[in-house]
């Protein structure tokens, strides 16, 4: 009877070291993206912050949970309807800006560079024409 529990844990060893492998090559793939930053995020109505990346694309910004082995974002949002409603003062070397995006709303938490890249991201939005 030993011999099956030594075995059982050898397999649940083997597991947790594959599962801690694919969660950093996650991790590594998404953060080698480009305009790719990590953060915490807090939705509205939340308490707890999660941690999560950020990927700038030319026409979305999508947000990827940093637990997760889906290779899928687990939001995206139109470059249009992305703005900064303001910026939260912290006592830290970070930043926190209230995002609304529709009738949503969260709070982000990223260090500074992240921070003017994701203004200047905004900022370089080619003109919306206005509608005649």
């Amino acid at each position: 009877m030993s011999g099956n529990n030594s075995w059982a844990l050898f397999a649940l060893l083997i597991f947790l070291i594959c599962v801690a492998i694919g969660g950093w090559a996650r991790m590594r793939w998404l953060l080698h993206r480009s305009g790719s930053f990590e953060c915490m995020v807090r939705l509205a109505g939340e308490h707890r912050w999660r941690q999560s990346v950020f990927v700038l694309q030319p026409y979305e910004v999508q947000w990827f949970s940093s637990f997760s082995f889906f290779p899928t974002p687990r939001g995206k949002v139109a470059r249009q309807d992305f703005c900064i409603d303001q910026t939260i003062d912290i006592d830290s070397p970070h930043s926190c800006l209230r995002i609304v995006f529709g009738d949503q709303r969260m709070d982000v938490v990223m260090e500074a560079d992240a921070c003017s890249a994701l203004v200047s991201w905004i900022d370089s939005a080619p003109p919306v024409e206005e509608p005649v």
